[in-house]
């Protein structure tokens, strides 16, 4: 089965290697996001010996040639954020196909495993679904589900749901080679939309709660990254927040307020304890070898604002 491939990033190069790996198709060509770093996909399609074809600024009719001449049986896009017109969805055989990181409808759009865990969900999973001109609306062959850890930044929960994409879409791709794959279309309801996510989203509000900014800072994690301001030597300095955990709150201090001794913060109700903190510039440290360095006495306010432009 002759395959062509689109994606960017480390979840789609997991899929790719799958498919490399298998034995059973023939990849004919990858599609990725070029820029001065080369992705993860494009690292893999050098380590595989496939070419690795820059995406064009619009996919006309000589990339629509091209693509016709490389004779894809099916496309599978993964993760790689471009429209595809719908003479480039229609050139393969069986059309091209998409492992999306949500329950479908659940978080269509750019960022669905961060949306999943900033809004609480306990379960996300991945869909397999036929491509078309509208943003993840097309019919879904196969869901996979799987629970989400309270505890689990986003970086570690697409970690998880990269090899269950993969297993997931290497069946389909053999059901729809024996003609036995079955797409139903997408419920009408329970739909929303997981918009990027924006940096000035992760700016710390300690008005919120406690069990709000937990969920911020795994959603946030490893990027954009959630984080606060506070002052060294007179001087604003953004710090970053890569773990933290719930506790009850001691005493009714205002939100922002520093408690004790260790990193621990009030919050709107409840309050955080700052396990993993980053400065700008320099690398990750546990609360205890933070604060060696930077001075946050009980009692400090720390700033707050819901949003920030950038």
């Amino acid at each position: 089965m002759r395959i062509l491939f689109m994606g960017t990033s480390s979840f789609a190069a997991e899929i790719l290697r799958r498919l490399a790996d298998d034995g059973q198709f023939e990849i004919v060509g990858v599609y990725a996001k070029q820029h001065n770093k080369p992705g993860a996909v494009v690292r893999l399609a050098k380590e595989l010996r496939i070419k690795a074809l820059r995406t064009p600024k619009s996919f006309d009719s000589e990339e629509e040639r091209f693509i016709n001449d490389l004779a894809p049986d099916v496309g599978i896009a993964v993760d790689y954020g471009i429209k595809l017109p719908r003479e480039i969805l229609q050139l393969p055989k069986h059309g091209f196909i998409n492992a999306h990181p949500s329950l479908l409808p659940r978080w269509r759009g750019a960022a669905p495993i961060e949306r999943a865990i900033l809004a609480g969900d306990k379960r996300t999973g991945i869909c397999i679904m036929e491509m078309s001109e509208a943003l993840d609306e097309g019919a879904v062959f196969s869901c996979e589900t799987i629970d989400i850890d309270p505890n689990e930044n986003a970086g570690e929960l697409r970690q998880r749901l990269a090899p269950l994409a993969a297993d997931a879409a290497v069946r389909v791709l053999e059901e729809l080679r024996e003609g036995r794959a079955q797409a139903k279309p997408q419920s009408g309801e329970g739909v929303c939309y997981a918009e990027k996510m924006k940096n000035s989203e992760g700016r710390i509000d300690w008005h919120l709660s406690a069990e709000e900014l937990h969920r911020r800072i795994r959603a946030f994690t490893p990027e954009p990254g959630a984080w606060f301001e506070a002052s060294l030597g007179g001087k604003a300095v953004r710090v970053g927040i890569l773990r933290a955990r719930v506790i009850e709150q001691e005493g009714g201090a205002p939100a922002g307020t520093v408690l004790g001794d260790a990193l621990r913060v009030a919050c709107g109700s409840g309050a955080l304890e700052l396990l993993e903190l980053q400065r700008e510039g320099r690398k990750p440290m546990e609360a205890d070898a933070f604060l060696r360095g930077f001075s946050l006495p009980s009692g400090t306010r720390l700033p707050s604002s819901e949003t920030l432009s950038n």
